[in-house]
């Protein structure tokens, strides 16, 4: 029986427990896409999935063939009691992946971990598939993990990276086009471009945190003098920033909203005049799927000059463009939105149909790890 082992982030312990019993369609976008596409993979092949991921505890679940394994690395203290837990749950890491013996080892993990994940590849002798997710050169991007990100480039055997600047990530490192795959996925645009709001309405989703941009896009929006009556900004998500702005008095025009389920996330879009996508340089974005929704609901996106968001938007075409980590550029920007309803109509009919044209192009993280397994010369010939 053929042996696969997926390193990836997240609690896979956890993962496995909610999804063991999925029977539903393949899904294509989200973060359950990934187990599930792996998961099938192993099952068409008849081979036996183990998935890895670090975390703060040590914890096991097995499923009919399927395993999951959380290694502790994580521990609070200083910096010898850190790095102790690091060595002691790469160790265990090693030992286990050594006795489990895999013939392709997917990893989608960087940093200081890199190395546990090709030494065990080297002495167990098993192809290596890099699963490319975040912005790996950046500046923001420590020497140290670059350097890590480029060893571990070069010892896959096959990449695959979600969407083109991550592509473009990997080649700047030395990554052979041959041996790259791109997956890139869109939820289904939705032909309707009416604003269920008689106000202007700007919205930001995401995670609430500092180098998300979030307290400068309230700075911005606060430095607009004159809005249109009505003008609300509205902040959805969940993160370390949230209790610091639940205790904040926030202007009248502002409303946080805080964490809400994912399926009320069109409807919130579909409220939205515009979104907002504040990223700040320090920030390795990959691919920013709330950008990416909004386009398929016929909403544009204001979005720093950047990272994966000038592969996307096209500056005064279907969004704009703002010079990163710049307030005044940000607020100039949703300046001229609120205050020009012909631009902004224009730009969100040119999002839907970027979207439009993008989602007919699109192929599944699933396809991505068929092709690059048949580059492998496994079970897909």
């Amino acid at each position: 029986m053929k042996k696969l082992l997926y390193i990836k982030g997240g609690n896979v312990v956890t993962e496995l427990d909610k999804l063991a019993n999925y029977q539903g369609k393949l899904p294509t976008t989200g973060p359950d896409q990934f187990f599930l596409a792996a998961r099938s993979i192993a099952t068409e092949t008849t081979s036996q999935l183990r998935l890895v991921s670090f975390g703060n505890d040590d914890q096991k679940l097995e499923q009919a063939n399927i395993d999951a394994r959380c290694y502790a690395i994580r521990t609070k203290g200083n910096p010898i009691k850190k790095a102790y837990q690091q060595l002691i749950g790469g160790y265990h890491y090693l030992k286990d992946t050594l006795r489990f013996k895999p013939d392709t080892i997917l990893c989608g993990f960087d940093g200081i971990f890199v190395f546990f994940v090709l030494l065990s590849a080297v002495l167990t002798r098993a192809k290596l598939v890099y699963l490319c997710h975040n912005a790996i050169n950046l500046p923001s991007v420590s020497r140290f993990n670059r350097w890590a990100n480029k060893l571990l480039i070069s010892f896959a055997d096959q990449i695959i990276v979600h969407g083109p600047f991550l592509e473009q990530q990997v080649t700047s490192l030395g990554a052979s086009v041959s041996k790259v795959h791109q997956f890139d996925t869109w939820p289904t645009p939705v032909k309707s471009h009416e604003q269920t709001l008689s106000h202007p309405l700007v919205v930001y989703l995401g995670r609430l945190e500092v180098n998300k941009g979030v307290l400068d896009l309230l700075n911005a929006f606060n430095q607009i003098e004159q809005k249109p009556n009505g003008t609300e900004l509205w902040l959805v998500g969940d993160g370390s920033l949230l209790n610091e702005l639940q205790q904040m008095k926030l202007p009248a025009d502002v409303k946080l909203l805080g964490p809400l389920p994912h399926e009320a996330i069109d409807q919130m879009i579909k409220q939205a005049s515009f979104i907002v996508t504040p990223t700040q340089s320090n920030f390795p974005e990959g691919r920013c799927m709330s950008a990416m929704e909004a386009f398929a609901l016929g909403r544009t996106v204001i979005a720093p000059n950047f990272g994966p968001f000038p592969y996307l938007i096209d500056d005064q075409v279907n969004g704009l463009l703002y010079s990163v980590d710049d307030v005044d550029s940000l607020q100039q920007s949703i300046n001229q939105l609120l205050n020009d309803p012909a631009l902004l109509t224009r730009l969100n009919n040119a999002a839907l149909t970027t979207s439009e044209q993008l989602y007919r192009q699109q192929l599944s993280f699933y396809d991505a790890l068929r092709c690059a397994l048949a580059q492998l010369n496994r079970d897909y010939p």
